[in-house]
């Protein structure tokens, strides 16, 4: 009986940035930016992924979360919407919905500094532990209403919305820089939510892209 061959983690990591950039390609055309890649290779997943589901951190599923329904969103997702988001390294970030900080991780290897707001105290003691155990140091954990944003630390050259909104919110829309861009899932239903991209191109302007029919 042939004993099970042992596969490193980093070169799990690898594979599971690898299976994740070949389904954007061949599903939805979309050549996945290699910062992204990156990232998804240099976050420790078990950081993050309560330890009942660490050994299907590498599927590419929703694992869900205890506190108020919550859960840790298909990576497949995660990798669009920071794809979307065209990071160049050098932003200020907002990030609604922290949950346990796994996006939030991402992030955090894409933008120069972080902020992520969750509603959830609970949720939020959580990521900040979990950020802290992965040494994360340019991501900062707010507690509040994220459809209200963080005025005080506006504006934002990128903002990631990880939770399903009917109506584009006025508020983060405001504290977006010129030149920014917010990713979210926007419809009525969360069975009819697309996922836009939109760019502020001026105090009074924006362009709206959609890109993909998602379910929050």
């Amino acid at each position: 009986m042939e004993r099970p061959t042992f596969i490193p983690e980093e070169e799990q990591r690898k594979m599971f940035a690898g299976l994740i950039e070949n389904t954007l390609q061949q599903d939805y055309n979309v050549c996945l930016d290699p910062s992204v890649k990156r990232a998804l290779i240099k976050v420790d997943r078990r950081n993050f992924i309560p330890e009942e589901y660490h050994e299907h951190r590498f599927e590419d599923n929703v694992i869900p979360l205890q506190e108020n329904e919550s859960s840790i969103s298909q990576p497949l997702l995660v990798a669009r919407m920071l794809h979307d988001a065209a990071f160049t390294g050098s932003e200020k970030a907002l990030e609604v919905g922290t949950a346990v900080g796994m996006n939030a991780a991402y992030m955090s290897h894409l933008a120069q500094e972080v902020h992520t707001i969750e509603y959830s105290e609970t949720l939020a003691r959580q990521a900040k532990e979990n950020l802290a155990r992965e040494g994360r140091s340019n991501v900062t954990v707010h507690i509040g209403d994220g459809l209200v944003g963080l005025p005080a630390q506006a504006p934002f050259d990128r903002i990631i919305v990880t939770a399903g909104a009917r109506t584009l919110p006025v508020p983060l829309l405001d504290q977006l820089a010129v030149g920014g861009k917010m990713v979210i899932p926007i419809g009525e239903h969360p069975y009819t939510q697309a996922l836009y991209t939109i760019e502020k191109t001026t105090e009074e302007d924006v362009n709206v892209e959609s890109s993909l029919n998602v379910h929050f």
